[in-house]
């Protein structure tokens, strides 16, 4: 199992669009451009007091009451009950269209049919409770015309498209994948990319009545990505729609960052996470700086806690995570001076320190990334990486700590400046270093070997049948446990008294006091590699994934042989 790969996952989590004014949020077909009006006098109590709304923009609401009242949809939905519902909706799809054609230069007299029209896609929403019937929903055509609604010229009715497609997708739908699969390859074939991209483009964000718009159409697109890597690859293709993403975060607002911003960040990620294609095609826009640039202000300054600012910084971060993964976003992450940033934040930043390690951690990562273990060092990134180290910082940096110290020993050359230098930070100060590598190791060790009591103890009680139903569960439990800080803890101490006679005989007197032996580490390494599996010469060398785990593979034999 692929531990480095779980721990190093950056991940998104769901957005809820924020409550605006409902007065904000519904327009009419722009009526006010064309027939000027007076305010209604329904206020009994005095203009100070009345809600200000002309006579059109009343009847509008009354007549949406109205319609939430009597189109609210049945309470239970069958096939017949969904053949009704889709014919009252076609049915006031055409009527509007037809009364917009005819009075066209008469906004007034279609209003009706444009508040029935919203009425009726806004009833779509009771079918996110029977998901069984989407594959009928599509036969009936209804998904294609729902898709037409998102250009309709009323853009309160093309919210409400975006809001109900976004329900109808929403992964807390429980419905069984085919079902699902069959709403979203109606929506792929209808050309829903395209006209999300080119709503986007229509939609003014200066103005707040089109910000839901934006909102929901990004959550039709996270809902779309999420259902699988071959949808978000397909997003990517087929659309301008990164290009979008990379203008809106580079938006500058003030003062504070809005929701749709962070929102743009969270997509991103998501597609990035989702395909090595994705995340080539955004180096290639030149991503890389754009997300430095965009992570940059918190090199001085910490966002407001649990606002949207700290979470698209959040995002931003696993962005970049991702693309320093690939071996082009590490020349990228190099050439705009990402190493030295990521120092700064370590030195002078709080909330954005432990994302610099992260972010460090996966540029490191790899058999090929020995130039930035290099521009690592050579930049003074050993003095900062260790005062932070050794000032007991919490576990979620301390995993990307070791995981760094495994990094520079396993890349950086043999009898290289950068290498001997690093050899040297362990040894100085009278092994001060290596006193709380082991005392970490130790707290890894037993807590993990408490677990593996545990764990092997259920096995015992359970058929085999169980132990292999409950397989993935153990594997996660081990994980919880720290299984990756361990395994990387040990392969930090082998390298070292591998490399180092002093620091061997340190490490074994450490491990001794402590109640351990090399035996132990052994141990852990030999785990270590089972892990790893069989693995093959990769036949594509553009698979990184298998050439990192030969490297992994042949570095940890290499080890024990020594051991």
């Amino acid at each position: 199992m692929d531990t480095n790969a779980i721990f190093k996952k950056p991940s998104g989590i769901k957005r809820k669009l924020d409550i605006l004014d409902p007065t904000q949020v519904y327009k009419t077909a722009r009526v006010e451009e064309h027939v000027p009006e007076k305010l209604n006098d329904r206020d009994d109590e005095g203009r100070f007091f009345g809600g200000g709304l002309s006579n059109t923009q009343q009847e509008i609401f009354d007549l949406m009451d109205k319609n939430d009242e009597e189109s609210a949809g049945p309470t239970v939905m069958d096939i017949p009950a969904l053949r009704k519902l889709s014919t009252k909706f076609e049915k006031a799809i055409t009527k509007n269209s037809q009364m917009r054609a005819k009075y066209s230069h008469d906004p007034q007299k279609f209003l009706e049919s444009e508040a029935d029209l919203d009425a009726e896609v806004k009833s779509l929403s009771v079918l996110a409770g029977y998901p069984e019937l989407y594959p009928e929903f599509a036969r009936l055509g209804c998904v294609a015309s729902l898709i037409g609604l998102i250009t309709h010229e009323n853009s309160d009715i093309a919210i409400d498209a975006l809001e109900i497609i976004g329900e109808l997708t929403d992964d807390d739908v429980e419905s069984a994948e085919s079902d699902l699969k069959v709403l979203i390859n109606a929506l792929m074939e209808n050309d829903i990319l395209e006209i999300l991209t080119q709503n986007l483009n229509r939609l003014d964000e200066s103005n707040e009545s089109d910000r839901p718009g934006v909102y929901h159409t990004l959550r039709c697109l996270e809902n779309l990505a999420s259902f699988g890597s071959a949808f978000a690859q397909t997003i990517v293709e087929n659309s301008t729609i990164y290009k979008w993403l990379l203008r809106r975060i580079q938006i500058q607002e003030s003062p504070q960052i809005t929701q749709n911003k962070q929102y743009a960040a969270e997509i991103l990620s998501i597609l990035l996470q989702s395909s090595r294609s994705n995340r080539g095609k955004l180096i290639e826009l030149n991503g890389v700086e754009i997300l430095l640039e965009a992570t940059s202000p918190y090199r001085k300054r910490d966002p407001v806690k649990g606002s949207d600012e700290e979470e698209f910084m959040e995002n931003t971060f696993d962005c970049l995570c991702a693309l320093v993964d690939e071996p082009s976003g590490r020349i990228k992450f190099l050439e705009a001076e990402g190493i030295e940033l990521c120092l700064i934040m370590m030195k002078n930043g709080k909330a954005s320190r432990p994302r610099s390690l992260q972010v460090l951690d996966h540029s490191m990562t790899g058999f090929d990334a020995t130039h930035v273990s290099q521009r690592f060092v050579e930049k003074g990134g050993l003095k900062i990486l260790f005062a932070v180290f050794m000032k007991k910082p919490n576990i979620q940096m301390i995993q990307h700590i070791i995981g760094i110290f495994s990094s520079l020993l396993r890349t950086l050359p043999a009898d290289t400046p950068p290498r001997i230098r690093t050899l040297a930070k362990f040894v100085e100060k009278d092994y001060q270093k290596l006193h709380r590598l082991v005392s970490l190791w130790t707290e890894f060790y037993e807590r993990f070997t408490r677990l593996d009591k545990l764990l092997q103890t259920e096995k015992m009680s359970k058929s085999q049948e169980e132990q292999d139903e409950r397989a993935a569960e153990f594997e996660l439990r081990k994980i919880e446990a720290g299984e990756y800080n361990l395994s990387t803890s040990s392969l930090v101490l082998c390298w070292l008294s591998a490399e180092d006679d002093g620091a061997k005989r340190k490490i074994e007197e450490l491990l001794d006091a402590n109640g351990r032996t090399v035996e132990d580490l052994r141990r852990i390494l030999k785990e270590y590699l089972d892990n790893i599996g069989d693995v093959k010469e990769p036949v594509d060398q553009s698979d990184l994934d298998i050439q990192n785990a030969v490297y992994e593979k042949e570095m940890a034999s290499t080890l024990l042989e020594l051991l």
